[in-house]
């Protein structure tokens, strides 16, 4: 789980700076912002709901 988060992480930022090189080509600049908070929104999900089915796992009393 945490290599997921970090690997979530760097991507994300080696997105931003990829979009901050392109910054003077507005449009693609808008499309990877908004490429990258998708990621992160989706990285953050994919972990929370890894650890609810963790946490639930453990409650019924699976391995």
């Amino acid at each position: 789980m945490f290599l997921l988060t970090a690997t979530m992480v760097v991507l994300g930022s080696a997105l931003i700076y990829i979009g901050s090189l392109s910054m003077h080509l507005s449009y693609l600049s808008f499309v990877l912002k908004a490429l990258v908070l998708f990621v992160l929104a989706a990285s953050f999900a994919a972990v929370g709901m890894y650890a609810r089915i963790r946490r639930l796992d453990r409650r019924d009393g699976c391995s």
